[in-house]
C-alpha cells in the first residue's frame, strides 16, 4: 500500500502518542532538524510538547482536552486510527523526515534562481547541503551498550584491524599503532622541507592497501603522476626529463613503475579553486560512488581558497580544519592535511618545529587527531655538502589517544621520496 505523506504522518502520530518513547524521540528529531512544515500534525506536536514540560502525559485523552477550543485539531486526533506498526516505526519515522527535507530542499533551490549575490548563493548552497545530511538527533547511550565492544577491541584485535589504517612506513607504524578511520592527520612544516614529497610517499604506499584521493592545489597531476612515477621506481625523474632515459634498465623500471600505479585505486583533483565545500561535495559523490574510500590527502589548506571573501586567514583555517574533522569522521575516512609553519620556527636556536609553529589557526591543532612535523637534523652540514638524500625526523607532537615522540626517516629529495632507514 502506497504511503502518503498525510497516512504516514498520521500513523506516526497514533504511535507516538500510545508510545512516550517514540514521541520524545520525534519531538527531539523535530528540534534537530528545522524541516517540519506547518501543518495539523506539527501543531499537535506543540501541545504534545507542551504537556511534557509539565510533566504530564501527551495522550489522546489529554490532547483532546487540550484542543477543546480548536475544532480542526480536535477533528484530526480523533480522526487517528489504531495503527499498528511499532516494528517499522524507525522506517515509516525515516521516511516522512526524508520526505520533509525534499520538500525544503525545493524551496531553496527555487530561492537560489532569486538570488543575484554570490555569498548568499553559496550559502543557500550550504543550508541545502546541511538539509540533506542533516544528523540524527544526539542521544546518551548507557556504557552497558559500548563497554562489551571495548572489551572485543581490547581481547581481539584482529577483529577491528579494518578501523585503523596502515602507513606502509614500518617505523611510523609501530609508533602510533595505527591510525583510526575518522581521524585528521595534520603534517607541516616550512616551505621545501619535504610535505608534498611525505604526503606522496604515504600515498605511495597507502594504495597499495586502500583507495585513495588526492587534491593537489599546488600542483598538476602531471607533476603529481610524476614524482608518485618517481617514487615508484626510485628514479631522478626531474633529470630524466631533461636528459632521457637512455639505460635498458631504467627504462624497464619505468614501465614496470607504470604497470604498478596504474593498478592501483589513486584519484588525483589538481583543481587550484577548490575550497572547501567543493572539497567537501566531491568526496561525498566519490564515498558514494566507491564505498571503499579510506584515504584522503589535501595539499595544502594554506592555499586553500577562502569560502568568503571578507574571511581573515584565521577564520578561514578554522573553518577548513572543522569541515576536514567533520568529513573525516562522516564518511568513515582518514584525512591528511598539508599545513605550512609560520617563519618564528626559524628564528629558535634549534629549529625544531612544536605546536606553537603552526601558522594561522589554533583550530588546526584542536581539531586535529594528530600533528606531525618534518624536521631535517643535519641540515646545514647537508647543505654544504650538496647531499640529496638526508636524515628527516618525522616529529608526531600531537596524538590523540597515543604517544608522542620523532621517527627517524631519510629523505630522497632526487626521487622526491621517504623510506624508512632499514628499506
Amino acid at each position: 500500500m502506497k504511503h502518503t505523506v498525510q497516512d504516514l504522518e498520521q500513523e506516526i502520530l497514533s504511535l507516538a502518542i500510545k508510545n512516550e518513547h517514540y514521541l520524545i524521540e520525534l519531538l527531539c528529531e523535530r528540534a534537530d532538524n528545522p524541516i517540519f512544515p506547518n501543518s495539523m500534525f506539527n501543531d499537535v506536536l506543540d501541545i504534545a510538547e507542551g504537556l511534557i514540560q509539565e510533566d504530564r502525559k501527551a495522550t489522546r485523552g489529554t490532547l483532546l482536552v487540550q484542543t477543546k477550543n480548536l475544532p480542526h485539531l480536535k477533528d484530526y486526533i480523533k480522526s487517528l486510527k489504531d495503527y499498528s506498526i511499532d516494528s517499522d516505526w524507525k522506517y515509516y519515522k525515516d521516511r516522512l523526515l526524508d520526505h520533509y527535507r525534499v520538500e525544503r530542499v525545493k524551496k531553496i533551490a527555487n530561492k537560489i534562481s532569486e538570488l543575484n549575490n554570490i555569498d548568499k548563493i553559496q550559502g543557500a548552497f550550504e543550508e541545502m547541503e546541511n538539509t540533506l545530511t542533516q544528523r540524527k538527533s544526539i542521544g546518551l547511550i548507557h556504557v552497558s551498550e559500548i563497554v562489551d565492544q571495548v572489551y572485543n577491541n581490547l581481547t581481539k584485535p584482529e577483529e577491528t584491524r579494518e578501523q585503523y589504517l596502515q602507513t606502509g612506513f614500518p617505523t611510523i607504524d609501530e609508533y602510533v599503532l595505527g591510525i583510526a578511520l575518522g581521524s585528521l592527520i595534520v603534517i607541516a612544516a616550512r616551505p621545501s622541507k619535504g610535505k608534498s614529497s611525505l604526503a606522496l610517499s604515504l600515498l605511495n604506499r597507502m594504495s597499495k592497501m586502500y583507495d585513495c584521493v588526492l587534491f593537489s592545489i599546488e600542483m598538476t597531476n602531471t607533476e603529481v603522476t610524476t614524482n608518485l612515477l618517481a617514487g615508484t621506481t626510485g628514479q631522478n625523474l626531474g633529470r630524466a626529463r631533461a636528459k632521457g632515459l637512455t639505460s635498458k634498465h631504467s627504462i624497464d623500471l619505468l614501465n614496470s613503475g607504470k604497470s604498478e600505479l596504474a593498478r592501483r585505486n589513486i584519484k588525483v583533483c589538481d583543481s587550484a579553486d577548490i575550497n572547501i565545500y567543493r572539497l567537501h561535495q566531491i568526496i561525498k559523490h566519490e564515498k558514494m560512488k566507491n564505498p571503499n574510500l579510506k584515504c584522503i590527502f589535501v595539499d595544502y589548506i594554506g592555499i586553500m581558497p577562502y569560502s568568503s571573501a571578507n574571511q581573515t586567514e584565521y577564520q578561514a583555517l578554522s573553518e577548513i580544519t572543522k569541515t576536514l574533522k567533520q568529513i573525516a569522521i562522516k564518511y568513515n575516512i582518514v584525512i591528511f592535511a598539508l599545513a605550512q609553519l609560520n617563519r618564528k620556527v626559524e628564528d629558535t636556536a634549534t629549529k625544531v618545529p612544536n605546536l606553537a609553529s603552526l601558522r594561522g589557526s589554533g583550530s588546526i591543532e584542536q581539531d586535529a587527531n594528530q600533528v606531525w612535523f618534518i624536521h631535517h637534523p643535519n641540515e646545514e652540514e647537508d647543505k654544504e655538502e650538496n647531499q640529496l638524500v638526508i636524515d628527516a625526523d618525522i616529529i608526531i607532537a600531537k596524538n590523540r589517544g597515543g604517544r608522542t615522540g620523532t621517527v627517524g626517516l631519510v629523505f630522497d629529495k632526487g626521487a622526491t621520496k621517504f623510506y624508512d632507514k632499514q628499506d
